[in-house]
């Protein structure tokens, strides 16, 4: 009688020290991911929150934390549907206020971000994202291809701060910022 309540008391340790070692870091179970008309929106509300978009397949995967860190990477659901790179248009990344050591990958390393939902006039669709980083000491990565990749950095003629991702294939007169920023340093 002793030894059965000893191996079911060794048996809750283990199954509760496993729990303890898979579950995620504190502050990436406060990144948030929500879909709708087109729009995925991704808050970062914790302290060294970071996050990667990238495509998996057709889906818009929005990864926590970024991968390099080296961590275990969680693919994010988000609330409101899966957002995939023909049903979507834009990805948003807010950081909170107050808010420090943010990072927000964007990771073309299996494939680019697009065409989106909306046909460019130019013919060069893909989706925007936008980083907006409110918080201090703040990174923003683009991971390209395998292959010889063309980005451009510079200011829009909005006033933006962004980086063009397909460089190489747009027309001089449209080319536009696939990745506005604001609040991060490259």
């Amino acid at each position: 009688m002793r030894r059965r309540g000893r191996i079911r008391g060794s048996i809750g340790f283990c199954l509760l020290f496993g729990a303890a070692l898979l579950w995620p870091a504190s502050s990436q179970a406060f990144v948030g991911c929500t879909y709708s008309a087109a729009t995925v929106n991704v808050s970062l509300t914790a302290a060294e929150d970071s996050v990667a978009i990238e495509r998996f397949g057709d889906q818009v995967a929005v990864v926590a934390p970024a991968s390099s860190y080296g961590e275990p990477q969680l693919l994010l659901a988000c609330s409101g549907g899966t957002p995939t790179v023909t049903n979507t248009d834009r990805v948003i990344v807010t950081q909170a206020p107050g808010t420090t050591d943010g990072t927000v990958q964007v990771d073309l390393g299996h494939g680019a971000l697009g065409p989106g939902a909306t046909p460019e006039p130019d013919g060069t669709s893909e989706i925007e994202v936008t980083a907006s980083l409110l918080g201090r000491h703040n990174s923003l990565v683009v991971s390209g291809t395998a292959g010889a990749d063309t980005f451009t950095l510079g200011t829009t003629n909005a006033g933006a701060d962004g980086v063009n991702t397909n460089a190489d294939a747009e027309p001089a007169a449209s080319a536009d910022a696939d990745i506005t920023y604001t609040g991060v340093r490259l």
